[in-house]
C-alpha cells in the first residue's frame, strides 16, 4: 500500500500573542494577516460578510475579543501553512473586554454572530466547490473561521 498523505513540515514555534481583535471582520482579517505575517488570500475567497441592518456592534466585550498566536510551516500541496491558537481577552487586556455584550435582537435572536459564522461557512463551501479548492485548503480556512467571536444569548 502506498502512503499518499503529504509529508508536511512541523509547525513552527508560535509567535507572541497579538493585540485583542474585534469587529469589523475586515479588521480582524487584516490584523490576523499582519500578525501572522501571511499574504492576503482575500482574492481567493471573496466572501460577503452580512451584518444585519440596524445592528450596532458594541465595543470589545464579553470575553469575545481575542488574541491569537500563529504557527507556520512551508506551504506546499496538501499542507495548510497556518495554524492559530486563540485566547479570550479579559479585564486586564482592555477596559471593556470583560463587560457583557449587549446587542439588539434580530429576527428574535441576539446571536447574529452565530448566523454570520454559518453564513461564512456556507460561502466558503460554495467557493471551494466553484474554484475546485483542494479539501485540505478549505479545511484550513474552516479551522480559522471557527475562531469568529460567538457566545450564548440571554434576554436582559
Amino acid at each position: 500500500m502506498i502512503d499518499s498523505a503529504p509529508k508536511c513540515e512541523r509547525w513552527s514555534q508560535p509567535n507572541e500573542w497579538s493585540d485583542c481583535m474585534w469587529f469589523p471582520i475586515s479588521a480582524m482579517t487584516k490584523n490576523l494577516e499582519m500578525h501572522c505575517e501571511v499574504p492576503s488570500r482575500a482574492h481567493e475567497l471573496q466572501i460577503n460578510l452580512p451584518v444585519p441592518k440596524g445592528i450596532s456592534i458594541p465595543d470589545k466585550c464579553g470575553f469575545c475579543s481575542y488574541r491569537v498566536r500563529c504557527h507556520k510551516r512551508q506551504g506546499k500541496e496538501g499542507c495548510f501553512p497556518l495554524k492559530i491558537d486563540k485566547k479570550a481577552c479579559g479585564a486586564d487586556d482592555c477596559p471593556t473586554c470583560a463587560n457583557i455584550c449587549t446587542v439588539k435582537a434580530q429576527n428574535g435572536s441576539c446571536n447574529w454572530i452565530r448566523h454570520l459564522e454559518v453564513t461564512v461557512r456556507k460561502q466558503l463551501h460554495m467557493k471551494s466547490m466553484e474554484t475546485k479548492m483542494p479539501f485540505w485548503r478549505s479545511q484550513g480556512y474552516a479551522h480559522i473561521i471557527k475562531y469568529l467571536p460567538h457566545g450564548v444569548c440571554k434576554k436582559l
